[in-house]
């Protein structure tokens, strides 16, 4: 079972850093790599929905984050110009 975890965990990993240094956007980095993966037969349809799923999960949370970070920014600036 650790192993299990351990070979889907590597391809998640190797997903997100293909995602990181590719053009396209997350989600078709992502997918990229997903079908590579189908077309290699290295894992099992329901271990690469696994993969699909914890990646998804990993890119939602990034970017979610990054538009909080986005919009509390905006919210600062529109503060402290509210004093001049």
């Amino acid at each position: 079972m650790l192993s299990r975890n351990n070979h889907i965990n590597s391809a998640v990993l190797a997903c997100l850093e293909h995602v990181a240094t590719s053009t396209a956007p997350p989600g078709a980095g992502a997918a990229d790599f997903l079908l590579r993966l189908l077309d290699e037969q290295v894992f099992a349809i329901e271990e690469i929905d696994e993969i699909a799923a914890k990646v998804s999960i990993i890119i939602n949370g990034i970017l979610e984050r990054g538009q909080l970070s986005r919009a509390t920014s905006v919210n600062v600036d529109e503060f402290s110009m509210m004093g001049r």
